[in-house]
């Protein structure tokens, strides 16, 4: 990264402190640090996106204030760039999927980040807790999103049509349960030909394959990245059904 960016997001992340001075979140900081976060990483975000993330941002923090949906301490640089800039690091292993089923989605995360990424996604969001549910549609509704995005108030147990849940061609999720547990269930919202991903602290080779073995599937790739301003590394997992490689 160049000093210029590295320097706006030092003095981004300084200026804006914790959770409590939400009111006073500089937005065009955020955006800089975001774009610079994002060309850090790779990722294709225009300026645009980059304002409706942090709207998307904003609204998180001010539901965060009453109902623990990112942790009460988290400052708005670490929301920005632990929840966004990682939801939407699974962009280039989306590759031209059209539909997107997000399981255990918790806050939106990553299901809605990338759908301000990549508007012509259709997705699904999942999740059982009816406060978190709740934030996820007001969440949608201000920031317009449409019909191509939608919240199921849901536990998925792996039998989608018993729980009227759809299957898509990729089923994520941002460590909602150990890989062992996560992956068997994630396989079975995802169609012919479809991949399950799954965005994990740190997990080795090893534990990824042991994984995939233990499921029915195939790791198609494994990705390692580090967040652009906090260094903490990440790993981004791939998988596709046995059935669907035979």
């Amino acid at each position: 990264m160049a000093d210029g960016h590295l320097a706006c997001c030092i003095s981004a992340f300084n200026a804006l402190g914790g959770a409590d001075k939400v009111a006073a979140v500089d937005n065009a900081a955020l955006e800089e640090a975001l774009l610079a976060g994002a060309q850090t990483l790779g990722l294709p975000v225009d300026p645009a996106s980059a304002r409706r993330l942090i709207h998307f941002m904003g609204e998180l923090l001010r539901w965060n204030a009453q109902v623990n949906l990112v942790g009460r301490r988290s400052s708005p640089m670490e929301v920005m760039e632990r929840h966004l800039l990682d939801s939407i690091a699974a962009l280039p292993d989306l590759s031209d999927a059209g539909t997107l089923i997000d399981i255990g989605a918790g806050a939106g995360l990553p299901g809605i980040p990338l759908k301000l990424t990549r508007p012509a996604l259709d997705v699904t969001l999942v999740e059982a807790t009816s406060k978190k549910a709740a934030f996820m549609r007001h969440a949608i509704a201000s920031l317009h999103l449409g019909s191509g995005i939608r919240v199921r108030q849901a536990r998925a147990r792996g039998a989608p049509l018993e729980e009227q849940l759809p299957r898509a061609e990729v089923a994520i999720s941002r460590a909602v349960a150990p890989l062992l547990e996560w992956l068997p269930l994630g396989l079975r919202y995802i169609g012919s030909g479809g991949r399950a991903i799954a965005m994990l602290a740190r997990a080795d080779d090893a534990q990824v394959h042991q994984a995939a073995r233990q499921a029915g599937a195939v790791v198609q790739s494994i990705r390692r990245y580090e967040l652009p301003f906090s260094g903490a590394h990440r790993t981004l997992a791939v998988f596709r059904s046995v059935a669907d490689v035979d």
